[in-house]
């Protein structure tokens, strides 16, 4: 404070007027007469950020436009305070280099020369300053020189200046340090990779990407402030056409010491590892769906600190699901609950066995390396060894394709949650509450004679005061993509000790099941009728949710 204790509170308001938005807040802490002085420039502030838009780079897929990421650097070049307020960006598919809004009629063409005009002038107007301010960001990264030393400086400037889209859009996110959230569509996208290392002016990014990622994690070294504030990351692929977001994108986001929701779609991965230590990320709230093997999910959940909720669907990808179809390879992952021969487990469209020849000729080894693996029982064995004393919501589901799945080694049976701690809102196939059981008995057809010894198995329902934990409150059952509904027989099993025993589930209050408006099996619709019969009994609500979990109505 003595550097500023002379000066006449006109001054100090002048030097308060010119700090920048990025700077206010510390300027306004050094002491409490700055502080007051500085209330009228910091709320001002705060109504700009309040007023702040996202955002939106690329291909817009959530207004279905194309924005040019040059345009909002020109925004920065124009007035450096506008990049503080950003509070969310969206980054959409630079996959084809200049998106266009459309390519019928002449829209595309107009686009094509509204953008040509964009960067001719950013470039003649800010061509100095354009050098300047990428030469300061690479210069921060350079501590960081195993990936941003591989990046040379003059093509990433020329890139910029050239208007090349995964070029500007990194320098964006280096210089907007106050955003919150980030969305980015990723459908078969390479420009953030690390293993892109092309020659061309397309190449190079991945490692000023992974720099940025790699800085942010050590506030300390973060002289940017890059992505010192975010906490929320959204990542989504394309359904059709195998194009996938990448889920080795997840790991350096989960590390950021700010972040606390993860959210995938569509997102596929083989291999992900996590290399920041056990028990670093704050993340509370991790929601995927896609194709991840349980290998890369345990990694994720090693790095978790105090996970509170998770969810998981399992998403076959549509055109391994389609290739699996052309070859006979879907009946491999049949299964159902209540199936008492193979028959039955096989797909309608399916014309050949699982043994025949056609089908190992069809298969490569690569096909079955990588073919999609749903292990949920294994998967819950992991969130317990990790999130065992912090989960408070657990759903784990499959979807993506209709009928019921078969799994190896006695999966998807997920055995008991009672080992959960805190663990409030289950959501699960109904396909994971049975498990295949091998019954047997002695059988004489000749009184008095000896007795043969016979064999077979059965899939039971648990009961629901074995499987439980004592903390739940909500339980939801799904069978739209895997296995069936309940018949009367399983709801009875599940009910089992109840409610004598029901000190062992005190909390249960709501039991949810999928609405569904045409009850086309009798033994489903019998199994409703006596679900409803039992939570009556047991004082707890049964409850009708759509699609999007949202509650119907409690049945009549």
């Amino acid at each position: 404070m003595t550097v500023f204790g002379g000066l006449a509170n006109e001054v100090l308001l002048q030097i308060i007027k010119l700090t920048s938005a990025g700077d206010i807040a510390s300027l306004a802490s050094c002491c409490k007469h700055l502080n007051f002085l500085a209330q009228e420039r910091l709320a001002f502030h705060r109504q700009k950020r309040a007023e702040a838009e996202d955002i939106v780079v690329g291909w817009d897929m959530w207004e279905t436009s194309a924005i040019h990421p040059s345009k909002h650097l020109q925004e920065i070049l124009e007035d450096d305070d506008c990049r503080f307020y950003t509070r969310v960006m969206k980054v959409g598919s630079l996959e084809y280099g200049d998106p266009v809004d459309d390519e019928r009629g002449d829209v595309g063409i107009s686009h094509q020369r509204n953008k040509d005009a964009l960067i001719d002038n950013i470039e003649s107007q800010y061509g100095p300053e354009i050098t300047t301010l990428v030469t300061k960001v690479y210069t921060a990264l350079l501590p960081y020189k195993a990936y941003a030393a591989k990046t040379d400086l003059s093509k990433w400037i020329k890139a910029v200046k050239d208007g090349e889209p995964a070029a500007v859009v990194i320098l964006l996110l280096a210089l907007h340090p106050n955003l919150e959230i980030l969305d980015i569509h990723e459908p078969g996208q390479d420009w953030w990779k690390e293993s892109d290392f092309a020659e061309d002016q397309c190449g190079h990014r991945g490692n000023i990407f992974h720099s940025l990622t790699t800085a942010a994690i050590s506030p300390a070294t973060n002289t940017l402030k890059v992505f010192s504030r975010l906490s929320d990351f959204r990542l989504s692929g394309e359904i059709q056409g195998g194009l996938e977001a990448s889920a080795q994108m997840v790991s350096p986001f989960m590390a950021l010491p700010t972040m606390h929701k993860i959210l995938g779609r569509v997102v596929d991965g083989r291999g992900v590892l996590w290399p920041y230590g056990t028990g670093t990320s704050k993340v509370t709230v991790l929601d995927l769906a896609g194709d991840i093997d349980r290998a890369s999910l345990s990694n994720l959940f090693r790095g978790l600190k105090a996970l509170e909720h998770f969810r998981y669907q399992f998403s076959p990808p549509a055109d391994w699901t389609k290739r699996a179809r052309g070859r006979h390879y879907l009946n491999r992952l049949k299964w159902g609950p209540r199936t008492k021969n193979d028959a039955a487990n096989n797909d309608p469209e399916d014309d050949e066995s699982d043994e025949s020849e056609s089908d190992h000729h069809y298969y490569t080894d690569e096909d079955i390396g990588d073919k999609p693996r749903w292990e949920p029982r294994a998967l819950t064995a992991t969130i317990l060894q990790y999130a065992g004393n912090s989960l408070v919501s657990l759903d784990l589901t499959a979807g993506g394709f209709r009928g019921v799945v078969k799994f190896s080694d006695d999966e998807p049976f997920i055995g008991s949650l009672r080992s959960f701690r805190v663990l409030k809102d289950v959501c699960i196939d109904t396909t994971m509450l049975f498990k295949r059981v091998k019954c047997s008995s002695s059988v004489s057809s000749i009184p008095g004679k000896s007795t043969q010894q016979t064999s077979w198995f059965e899939f039971r329902a648990q009961w629901l005061v074995d499987f439980l934990p004592v903390t739940i409150e909500t339980f939801k059952m799904t069978s739209k993509f895997v296995g069936k509904g309940l018949s009367k027989a399983d709801v009875a099993a599940m009910f089992t000790g109840l409610p004598q025993l029901r000190r062992r589930l005190p909390k249960l209050s709501k039991i949810c099941v999928e609405q569904n408006e045409d009850w086309e099996d009798e033994d489903e619709e019998e199994g409703l009728e006596e679900l409803y019969l039992r939570c009556e009994a047991n004082a707890i609500k049964l409850l009708f949710e759509d699609d999007e979990g949202s509650t119907i109505s409690e049945p009549a």
